[in-house]
C-alpha cells in the first residue's frame, strides 16, 4: 500500500492566473502527426503505344493523426505539352492541371509550371493506403519529387471551435499548411527531351541518386553501372 498525504499550500496570485490560463487552452487541439508518408510507383511501358504507364500508391502510416489530401507532382516540362504528353489514368483517380506556388513543385525562378494534381477519391487515412491512381506520358521515368499534402481542414475547424475565433488569418494557416508538405523522391516523366545530351546527364544523376536512395542494394552493380555510364 502507498500512503498519500494531502497538504495546504498557498500558491501565489501570479502562478494562480498562470494555471487559469493553462486551463482556457488546455482544449486547444495538438498539431496533427503526419511523417514517414511512403510512395510506391510502378512504371511500365506499352511498345504499341509507345507510352508509359505511371502507376502510384500513397501509404500513410497508423501513427499518424490525419489524412492525406493529395500528391502533387511535375508530370510535364511545359503546360502546353500536356496535350500531347500526359494522359490521366481514371476520371477521378488523377487530374492533370496547370499549378504554381508554394505547395507544389515548381521549377527555379519559374513562378509557374505543369504538375499533376494525383489524389485518390477517398484519399488515405492513418493506417491506409490509396490508389492506385496515376497517369500515362510518353517520356521515360527519371527519379523527380512529389509533394504529400495532408488535409488540414479537421484540425482548422477544431481549432477555432475551441478557441472560439471566426477565422485564422492567412500567413498563419499557409505557414502550418507549408510545414506539413512532404517532398519525396519518386518515379515521374522526364523533364528533359528524350535522348538529348540533357537526358545523358539525367540518367547519369539517377542512377547515382538510385544508389543513395537504396534502390540500387548491391555495391558491385551499382560501381560497375557507373563505370560503364562514365566510359561510354
Amino acid at each position: 500500500m502507498i500512503a498519500t498525504s494531502i497538504q495546504r499550500v498557498t500558491i501565489p496570485a501570479a502562478v494562480f492566473l498562470c494555471l487559469i490560463a493553462a486551463a482556457a487552452t488546455a482544449q486547444i487541439p495538438p498539431l496533427p502527426a503526419f511523417d514517414n508518408i511512403q510512395v510506391q510507383a510502378n512504371c511500365s511501358f506499352d511498345p504499341a503505344a509507345q507510352a508509359y504507364t505511371y502507376e502510384y500508391h500513397v501509404t500513410n502510416p497508423a501513427t499518424n493523426t490525419i489524412g492525406i489530401w493529395i500528391m502533387n507532382i511535375v508530370v510535364a516540362p511545359d503546360w502546353y505539352d500536356i496535350g500531347t504528353l500526359v494522359k490521366p489514368l481514371g476520371e477521378w483517380d488523377s487530374e492533370v492541371s496547370q499549378g504554381g506556388g508554394i505547395r507544389c513543385p515548381v521549377k527555379p525562378n519559374v513562378t509557374w509550371d505543369t504538375y499533376g494534381g494525383l489524389s485518390s477519391p477517398n484519399g488515405a487515412l492513418p493506417g491506409t493506403t490509396s490508389g492506385p491512381f496515376g497517369f500515362s506520358a510518353t517520356r521515360p521515368p527519371s527519379i523527380r519529387e512529389c509533394w504529400v499534402q495532408p488535409w488540414l481542414d479537421p484540425y482548422f475547424d477544431a481549432y477555432l471551435q475551441a478557441t472560439g475565433e471566426e477565422e485564422i488569418p492567412i500567413d498563419e494557416s499557409e505557414s502550418i499548411e507549408n510545414s506539413y508538405v512532404r517532398k519525396i523522391p519518386t518515379l515521374a516523366p522526364l523533364g528533359v527531351q528524350s535522348g538529348s545530351f540533357e537526358h545523358w546527364d539525367t540518367f547519369i544523376s539517377d542512377v547515382a541518386k538510385a544508389g543513395q536512395l537504396g534502390w540500387i542494394s548491391d555495391a558491385a552493380l551499382l560501381s560497375g553501372i557507373q563505370s560503364n555510364l562514365q566510359a561510354a
